[in-house]
C-alpha cells in the first residue's frame, strides 16, 4: 500500500505535536495535585533524606525502615536529591513527581516509535497510559516514586534493546544493562525488564541469524546484570528473600499474594467506585475492543515481524508483577471502591503501575496492527472510542487528582500541628525524650507514621532535635537520630526484641535507624519520667 504525501504530511505533523499534546494534557491532569501535601511513607522518608549526609550511603547499606526488607537505593537517592534542592516543600518535591511523570511517558511514547509503531496509535495508547488515574495517582504519593523510577527505566532499557538491535551494537547493549540495572536498584520489580530485554534480543538471534553471536552476547549480559544486582542486594540486606511478610511462608505468600492481585487488577483498571463516569468509560472500551477483534482487512505499511517483541513485552510488564508484588499484595492490598478515600486508592495504586503501563503496551500493537487506515470508517470509529476513553479517563484522572490533594491537606493538618506545638523548645541534651498525647492518626497513616518522623521531616531546626527520641500515644516502631548521637541513652525505653534479641542501631550515612520498645512496655514510674506533650497546648516537661 502506497502512502501518498499528504498522509506523509500528516504523520509528520502529528509526530511533531504528539510530545507537546502528551506534556499538555499530563500538565491538566495532575496539576490539582501539586496543592496536595505530605502523607504517611513520606514523613519517614523525607526524614530520612534529610538526616543521611549523603545519597551514595543508601547504596550500601539496609535502608529500608524494616531491618532485611527491601533494597531500592535509586528511590531514596532521589528523595535525597528533592530535599536538597527543596528542602520540605511539597510543591516544589510534586513539580518533580510531574516532572518524571513527562519524561515516563515521553519515553513510553518514544518506545513505541522505535518499534514502528505508526504516529497515531503511539499517541492514543500514550494517552491512554497517562491519562489512568492508577498512572496519575502512583504520581500523586511521594513515596510511590520507587515504581515511577522503575518503569521509567524499564521503558529506557526496552528502548536501548531495541536499539541495540536495530544498530546492531553492542554499546546500546550495554546502555540497555545500565537502565536495568538502575530499574532493579528503584524497586525489585525492576527484574521484569531483564525478561523484556531477554524477549526482543531471542527474537533478534533468531530472526536475525547473522547478528546470533551479538545477540546471545547481549542476552548474557542482561542476564549478568540481573544476577549483579541480586548479589549486590544480598550483600547489602544479607537474605535473598525479604523479611516484609514477617514469618508467613513463602509458598503462603506467593500463592495467596498473586491470587489477590488478580482479583484486584482488573477493579484497578476501570478504577471501579472512584471514576464517576463508568458507564462512558466502558462504553468505550467495549467499542475499541469490537474495533480491535473485527477482521482488520488490508495490511498495513508499518505491520512488521519487528513488532511483535513489543507484544512479549506487554504481556511481561501487564503480567508478572502479580509475582513480584505478591508480598505486599498479601499484606496490605486493599480493593479500590467507594469505600476507600482517594489518599488511599493513590497509595494502593502503584502496585498496579508497571501491569497499566504493560496493557497499554499491548493496546498500541493492537491499534497498530488491527486499523488499517486512520481515514477509513473503522479508524475513525476506534478514534473516537480511544477519544472518549482518554476523556473519562483524564477528567476522572483530575478528580482524583483534586480529591488527593484536599484530603492529603487535611490530613497533614495533625503534622503541622504538632510541629508548631513544639516550636520554640529547647531541647534537652541526651537523654531526650518527648510524648504527645491526643493524637488521633487519620486512617490512611494508621501506624505507619510516627510523630518522629513527622517532626524530622518538616523541622526548619532539624540540628536542633536530631538526638532525641519521639513517641505518641499510638504504636511507633522506629525512631530516627543524627549518627553523631548514636550511641544517645534511650532510657527509660529500651531496643527492640527481634527472635529474642535487640535489634542493633543501623547507621546509613549522618542517619542511624533506632528500633525501641513500646511505650505500654514501660512502668507507670518510667512512663512519669517522660514529657508529654498535648497537640495545640505545649507544656514544659
Amino acid at each position: 500500500m502506497n502512502v501518498s504525501p499528504s498522509r506523509t504530511g500528516l504523520q509528520r505533523a502529528l509526530i511533531a505535536i504528539s510530545p507537546l499534546l502528551i506534556i499538555a494534557c499530563i500538565g491538566v491532569w495532575f496539576w490539582p495535585g501539586l496543592s496536595a501535601d505530605w502523607g504517611r511513607d513520606d514523613f519517614m522518608q523525607l526524614a530520612m533524606a534529610r538526616l543521611v549526609d549523603s545519597p551514595i550511603a543508601f547504596f550500601f547499606s539496609d535502608h529500608f525502615v524494616l531491618p532485611n526488607g527491601a533494597f531500592r537505593p535509586m528511590g531514596y537517592a532521589s528523595y535525597w536529591l528533592g530535599q536538597a534542592l527543596y528542602d520540605t516543600s511539597f510543591y516544589h518535591h510534586a513539580l518533580m513527581s510531574w516532572m518524571f511523570l513527562l519524561v515516563l511517558a515521553l519515553g513510553f511514547w518514544t518506545l513505541l516509535r522505535r518499534f514502528e509503531i505508526a504516529p497515531m496509535p503511539a499517541l492514543l495508547a500514550t494517552l491512554i497510559f497517562s491519562a489512568h488515574p492508577v498512572a496519575i495517582g502512583t504520581t500523586l504519593w511521594w513515596s510511590a516514586r520507587f515504581d515511577i523510577l522503575a518503569v521509567l527505566f524499564v521503558l529506557f532499557a526496552l528502548d536501548q534493546a531495541q536499539q541495540a538491535r536495530l544498530q546492531n551494537s553492542l554499546w546500546f547493549a550495554i546502555s540497555c544493562c545500565l537502565s536495568l540495572l538502575s530499574a532493579m536498584l528503584s524497586k525489585e520489580i525492576g527484574l521484569i525488564g531483564v525478561v523484556g530485554t531477554l524477549i526482543i534480543w531471542q527474537h533478534w538471534a533468531w530472526t536475525e541469524r547473522q547478528h546470533f553471536r551479538l545477540a546471545q552476547v547481549a542476552s548474557v549480559l542482561a542476564v549478568l546484570t540481573a544476577l549483579l544486582f541480586l548479589l549486590w542486594r544480598r550483600w547489602i540486606l544479607g537474605t535473598a528473600g525479604s523479611e516484609i511478610a514477617g514469618d508467613i511462608g513463602l509458598l503462603s505468600v506467593f500463592s495467596e499474594g498473586i491470587w489477590r492481585w488478580m482479583v484486584l487488577a482488573p477493579d484497578y483498571l476501570r478504577f471501579a467506585g472512584q471514576l464517576q463516569a463508568q458507564w462512558l468509560l466502558l462504553v468505550a472500551a467495549v467499542a475499541l475492543l469490537i474495533m480491535l477483534l473485527l477482521p482488520r482487512g488490508q495490511k498495513l505499511q508499518s505491520d512488521s515481524a519487528a513488532q511483535w517483541p513489543l507484544l512479549g513485552c506487554g504481556l511481561a510488564l501487564l503480567l508478572l508483577p502479580a509475582l513480584l508484588q505478591a508480598p505486599v499484595v498479601r499484606l496490605n492490598a486493599l480493593p479500590v471502591s467507594d469505600s476507600i478515600s482517594s489518599v488511599e486508592a493513590a497509595m494502593q495504586s502503584r502496585l498496579f503501575f508497571m501491569s497499566l503501563a504493560g496493557f497499554s503496551l499491548l493496546v498500541g500493537f493492537l491499534l497498530n496492527r488491527r486499523i488499517p487506515s486512520w481515514r477509513s470508517a473503522r479508524g475513525a470509529g476506534a478514534f473516537l472510542a480511544c477519544a472518549l476513553l482518554i476523556g473519562t479517563l483524564g477528567l476522572g484522572a483530575r478528580e482524583h487528582s483534586a480529591r488527593f490533594a484536599e484530603m492529603s491537606s487535611d490530613n497533614a493538618l495533625l503534622a503541622h500541628a504538632a510541629l508548631a506545638s513544639v516550636e520554640g523548645i529547647d531541647w534537652p541534651e541526651p537523654p531526650c525524650h518527648l510524648v504527645f498525647e491526643g493524637i488521633q492518626p487519620p486512617p490512611e497513616w494508621d501506624i505507619f507514621v510516627s510523630m518522629d518522623s513527622v517532626i524530622k521531616a518538616l523541622s526548619p531546626n532539624l540540628d536542633e532535635l536530631d538526638h532525641c527520641f519521639i513517641h505518641a500515644n499510638y504504636p511507633t516502631f522506629y525512631h530516627f537520630i543524627a549518627s553523631e548521637h548514636a550511641d544517645a541513652a534511650s532510657a527509660p525505653l529500651r531496643e527492640r526484641l527481634h527472635e529474642g534479641q535487640p535489634l542493633a542501631r543501623r547507621p546509613i550515612g549522618g542517619l542511624t535507624i533506632v528500633h525501641l520498645d513500646d511505650l505500654k512496655s514501660l512502668t507507670a514510674e518510667e512512663k512519669a519520667q517522660l514529657p508529654r506533650w498535648q497537640i495545640n497546648e505545649a507544656r514544659s516537661p
